[in-house]
């Protein structure tokens, strides 16, 4: 093939046939082994869980800590997976208005969840130059490499976007179990084991005088009330409620590896019963 001149007097080597072939060849191989890869690289099933945990404590945090009572301030709590932390402070000039400011971040991930929301306080033309034969089957022969690179990468996205899917599906199926589970044990009245208020695999929930159950079932968190049936969890290996006296009880939820910890909310009239005792305990009466 022939030289060209530069403007400037130099000369550029053009690249052979075999060059440009051997060239395309190496590309089309590269270009294969990246998008083979990336899937394995970037697709993970646990995080979904992890960062699906995190978005709930996000969001008890903010239930607890957006009353407007709170004083400016950080506040941390610890759960299972990683750390919370909140910031209450003053939002300008506005004494009324506080910045309720939440991070969640998970342990082993650089992943961290922030959360920020005010409160009220309580208070181109050319000449074309035709092609000879030669260039002519370079151009095709590129352009066949090109093609079959296209429908190659095209089947590699497509197996990405179906493997991506199938991930996202089943995290938000297990996000919205979390939060479905989170919200049965908020709204119930009390929660207790099966015989002997033992703490396994069967629960009690009771909640305006009727009773349901939850329970684990193939692998599967299991809502059951009365005929109705609600799959809230899969890839369960153990359930187990652990009692608390100082504190709110736990339900610990083994799912795929991942061990979620689920604050169960003490009893209306025992957190009373105990607030009343606390404020008691420093006074003393006499009798007349």
């Amino acid at each position: 093939m022939r030289r060209v001149k530069r403007a400037s007097g130099g000369r550029l080597r053009a690249a052979s046939l075999v060059e440009a072939v051997v060239a395309a060849v190496v590309l089309l191989i590269a270009f294969t082994a990246a998008m083979e890869l990336l899937p394995r690289l970037t697709l993970r099933g646990d995080d979904a869980l992890a960062v699906a945990e995190a978005e709930y404590r996000a969001m008890c945090a903010f239930d607890k800590y957006g009353s407007g009572v709170w004083p400016a301030g950080t506040y941390v709590e610890r759960y299972g997976g990683g750390e919370a932390t909140v910031r209450v402070e003053p939002y300008r000039q506005y004494r009324d208005v506080q910045l309720i400011t939440i991070e969640v971040r998970i342990d082993g991930s650089r992943k961290r969840i922030v959360n920020r929301q005010l409160v009220e306080c309580a208070e181109w033309k050319h000449t074309l130059r035709g092609s000879t034969l030669a260039e002519t089957l370079v151009m095709m022969l590129v352009a066949g490499i090109v093609f079959l690179t296209a429908m190659e990468a095209l089947t590699l996205v497509s197996r990405l976007v179906a493997r991506r899917t199938a991930v996202l599906v089943e995290a938000g199926r297990q996000h919205d179990g979390i939060f479905r589970l989170g919200q049965l044990l908020t709204t119930a009245d009390s929660v207790r084991g099966a015989a002997g208020g033992g703490t396994g695999e069967l629960l009690y929930l009771y909640r305006a005088g009727g009773e349901t159950t939850l329970t684990t079932r193939d692998s599967a968190a299991v809502f059951v009330a009365g005929e109705f049936r609600d799959t809230l969890l899969r890839r369960v290996g153990h359930m187990q409620l652990l009692r608390c006296d100082a504190a709110a009880d736990t339900l610990e939820i083994d799912v795929g590896g991942h061990m979620l910890k689920l604050p169960v909310p003490q009893p209306a009239r025992e957190s009373y019963e105990r607030r009343i005792a606390e404020i008691e305990k420093d006074h003393g009466y006499e009798e007349p």
